[in-house]
């Protein structure tokens, strides 16, 4: 199967794919070599404070959250703990062993990816698939960015993978979905309806209401929601006895800031300007330029396609509609669609080869025209997402804090976020806040 793979007819994508993984990686290392390396403050203090401590639920907190480090939990902590024992077994706290983490859970996802494109549109759309995911300025900054989105997305793939799988061979593969499916419920919920919504829409065009394969589908949901459940009640009874919360992360009824800040209201899903914001960012993480745009538009509404990546742009499109503010708000949780984009992107230019190439144009020419284009717009998606740009205040306002305080000392943050950035550069203690009313 590798030998078919590494044929000589897919030699030039397989190389492109090899040039764009090293782009990813010399980009994060280098970044982190330079102590400006790509991280989450939420996420990678938790890792540090596992390494500094234990790794158990807990210890799981977020640094500054509140005034009794009170464990606080969103998702599973499982990026946190694996970051925290390589740190431990490094015997160093250098933050680029959390980006070099994960790259590493990442970068495997290319595998299921390759494998989920290659049956519904071909081995050359398959690594067209990888070329156009990779060169996505979100996955190339996400893929080694120290926190848990890049893993979420991997498990995702692999999710959707295991889904395919499981309507070929529920009993073989129900385990692994269930298994798969409840990891990804309990770091990124969206992430995992978008899924099972795709996954429901293929069975329905592939194989229609078949009542095993449905059963298989459902029951891996229903395991799936059912640990969510578990899990949630869990992490809130944790949050109980927290003071001076940061903010009140249980989504209740009784606490609508945190009912709006997942799910917002109708009036923020009608109003046109939300979208057309969303829009626009999502136009320059995912495609950089227009001529992407416009082969995503060709693939999306052409009927040659197959539907299958459609299945899971609709999903991630259906969960935007329930998640609305917590999809269209953050620039990570962009990246649920961006698989699709890259498999339907894949199949239109796949097209697009073979019509050019049946009159007379070379191969070469239209696989390096391509690539040209498609390198030029991973660039202008990085600068419009500020790759580029490095910030050395953050250190400069660490090192004012060291300066002036003891590590003893217990520090108040106003309005400086709520991960602890502050505290975790400078090795401080202390609580965040948006203002001092609370005292």
């Amino acid at each position: 199967m590798m030998t078919k793979f590494f044929s000589a007819k897919h030699r030039d994508l397989a190389a492109l794919v090899v040039f764009l993984l090293g782009l990813v990686v010399v980009y994060h290392l280098a970044l982190a070599l330079h102590g400006q390396g790509r991280y989450r403050d939420q996420h990678l203090g938790t890792a540090l404070h596992y390494a500094a401590t234990q790794i158990d639920l807990k210890h799981t907190i977020i640094v500054g959250f509140n005034a009794t480090d009170t464990p606080t939990i969103q998702e599973l902590p499982a990026w946190q703990a694996a970051a925290g024992a390589v740190f431990k077994l490094a015997g160093t706290h250098w933050w680029g062993w959390a980006n070099v983490v994960s790259l590493v859970l990442f970068l495997p996802c290319l595998y299921p990816l390759f494998r989920l494109a290659q049956p519904f549109y071909g081995d050359r759309a398959a690594w067209w698939t990888l070329i156009f995911f990779l060169s996505q300025a979100l996955v190339f900054l996400y893929a080694g960015q120290a926190g848990t989105d890049g893993f979420s997305l991997a498990a995702t793939i692999w999710f959707w993978f295991a889904c395919v799988r499981l309507l070929e061979n529920p009993v073989k593969w129900f385990l692994p979905a269930a298994a798969l499916g409840t990891l990804v419920a309990v770091s990124k919920l969206p992430f995992f309806m978008a899924t099972g919504l795709a996954a429901f829409f293929l069975l329905l065009k592939t194989r229609g209401f078949r009542l095993r394969e449905l059963a298989a589908l459902a029951g891996v949901g229903a395991v799936a929601g059912i640990l969510f459940l578990f899990w949630t009640h869990y992490t809130d009874a944790l949050q109980a006895g927290a003071e001076f919360k940061f903010l009140d992360l249980r989504v209740t009824k009784d606490n609508p800031e945190m009912l709006f800040w997942y799910f917002g209201d109708w009036h923020y899903r009608l109003n046109p300007a939300n979208w057309v914001k969303a829009g626009w960012r999502f136009a320059t993480a995912v495609f950089g330029s227009f001529p992407l745009i416009a082969l995503f538009v060709y693939a999306v509404v052409g009927r040659r396609v197959h539907p299958m990546a459609k299945f899971f742009l609709a999903g991630a499109f259906l969960t935007t509609l329930v998640f609305s503010h917590l999809v269209l708000f953050h620039w990570h949780y962009y990246l649920m669609f961006t698989p699709a984009v890259a498999v339907l992107c894949a199949a239109a230019l796949e097209k697009i080869e073979a019509f050019l190439a049946e009159r007379g144009l070379r191969p070469a020419l239209i696989t390096g025209t391509a690539a040209g284009v498609i390198l030029a717009a991973l660039f202008q998606g990085l600068m419009g997402m500020k790759a580029f740009s490095l910030d050395k205040y953050p250190t400069r306002i660490a090192d004012a804090i060291r300066a002036h305080t003891t590590p003893a000392d217990k520090l108040a943050v106003i309005n400086g976020g709520w991960g602890g950035d502050e505290l975790i550069r400078a090795g401080r203690r202390g609580l965040e806040m948006w203002n001092p009313q609370p005292f």
